[in-house]
């Protein structure tokens, strides 16, 4: 967590609705760091997605939507998962 605030390159953070791991909250407290930070933050969520993103029945979505942005981290997502995060509220700016 006290990482986060020091990251200095474009981040791909990715989060399943579903997950019961990772609290969302926690998530949430690290995308805030990160955006003080000024870092280029790119954040995506998963409706039906769990823990282990890319292994679940949706990988193929998470696998196109990270090689997508390998590829150009300014571009939007291939799945859409950026453009909303009404299922993962605490990933939204505060």
């Amino acid at each position: 967590y006290r990482a986060s605030a020091h990251v200095q390159v474009p981040t791909l953070l990715l989060y399943g609705a579903r997950d019961q791991v990772v609290p969302q909250d926690a998530v949430g407290d690290i995308a805030e760091v990160m955006r003080a930070s000024h870092v280029a933050l790119t954040i995506a969520c998963y409706p039906d997605g769990w823990h282990m993103l890319t292994q679940d029945l949706q990988r193929y979505t998470v696998w196109e939507d990270m090689a997508a942005w390998i590829l150009d981290s300014n571009a939007d997502l291939p799945s859409g998962a950026s453009k909303s995060l009404v299922m993962c509220p605490s990933l939204e700016s505060r």
